[in-house]
This record gives structure tokens, sequence and C-alpha cells, in this order.
């Protein structure tokens, strides 16, 4: 049986050995988060599964140019955000379906309170899910990473493959995007206007 706290580095070393368990194991590690930046950044978990299973193959064959630079991680989400955009660019937009919000719709959800506070989060994220998947994809490839993967600025800047400058300022643009479609949304008036 295979070791789990076997590094990315070693298990990507037995599988360019030849050892296909080696690639299921970083798989099955990495699943789950490939799978949560698709679905935010595509808004579909049809959609998502698919860019998942693509992330996948592409990683099996290209896992050799992996130069050891960075963290495997944030080499992963940089070919998952990559598959994200290039599907975007090829649909030009995907409308999000909210009755797909299920555990990656858990960041907007409130354990506290009752039944009205759990309805209220549950809008409130299907709301913002919609407003995600209206943003450009380079704002919100830099959003879902910061804001949902909690990814340091220095990995997402890594993974996007652009300076740390700009990815602070497509954060900085994508969450203001957001909330003034929030505001619209919802006729809330600009701070500062009466």
């Amino acid at each position: 049986m295979r070791d789990e706290t076997s590094s990315d580095n070693t298990l990507i070393k037995e599988y360019l050995g030849g050892d296909l368990v080696a690639f299921e194991t970083l798989a099955l590690r990495y699943q789950k988060r490939v799978f949560g930046i698709c679905f935010q950044m595509l808004g579909s978990s049809t959609e998502a599964e698919d860019v998942t299973q693509e992330t996948f193959i592409a990683l099996m064959t290209t896992v050799k140019s992996f130069n050891k630079r960075s963290s495997f991680s944030t080499w992963i989400y940089r070919v998952t955000t990559n598959r994200c955009l290039d599907r975007l660019r090829a649909k030009k937009s995907v409308p999000v379906d909210p009755s797909e919000l299920g555990p990656q719709g858990v960041m907007w959800q409130s354990s506290d309170g009752g039944p009205e506070d759990s309805a209220i989060a549950r809008d409130t994220g299907e709301l913002i899910a919609k407003t995600l998947n209206e943003i450009p994809g380079e704002f919100r490839a830099a959003v879902v990473l910061r804001d949902i993967e909690g990814l340091e600025y220095v990995a997402i800047a890594e993974a996007l493959d652009t300076t740390m400058g700009t990815v602070k300022s497509r954060i900085s643009r994508g969450r203001r995007l957001i909330a003034e479609a929030l505001r619209q949304s919802q006729q809330i008036p600009e701070q500062g206007t009466k």
C-alpha cells in the first residue's frame, strides 16, 4: 500500500519511473482542490468535472516538465486555472446554475443561526456565485485563488504567471466588480451617497 505521506516530488519521481499508482495518489491528493477551483471559475459542476478530468489528463503528460522552481501545488493551480480560462474564452460566458451550489458554496453559508440565517446565506451565496461568473476570467481567477482557495499572493502570482502587483490589482478590481454588481442587484447605494 502507498505511503500517503510521500512528498509530491517523491510521487512525481516514482510516476516518471513508471509507477502509475504514484500519479493516482497525487491525483487523489489534489482532486477536491482542482474541482473546487474549476467549479468556482466555471459555475457548473458538469463543466468543473470535465475540466478537472482534462486537467489531470494534461498533468499525466506534462508532469515531466515540472521544474520544481515552485511547489507542485502551485504548478497544479496554474495548469487548472489555465484550463478554466481556456474554457471560458471558448465559451465567452458560462451562466451559473445556483442549484448546483453544494460543498464548494460553503464559504458563503453561515453555520450559526437558524433557518432564516441559512436562507439568507444561501441566497447571498447564489448571488455572489452568479456575480463571480459575470466578471472577466483574469479577475475571477485571482479572486477564486485568494478568497476561496486561500492562496498567498506569491503563490497566486506563480500560478497565474504574473507579478505580485498584477495579482493584487486583479484581486482588488475583481472584488470591486463583485461589490458593484451586488450593489446594483440589491439597489444598495454606494458608501457616501444618500
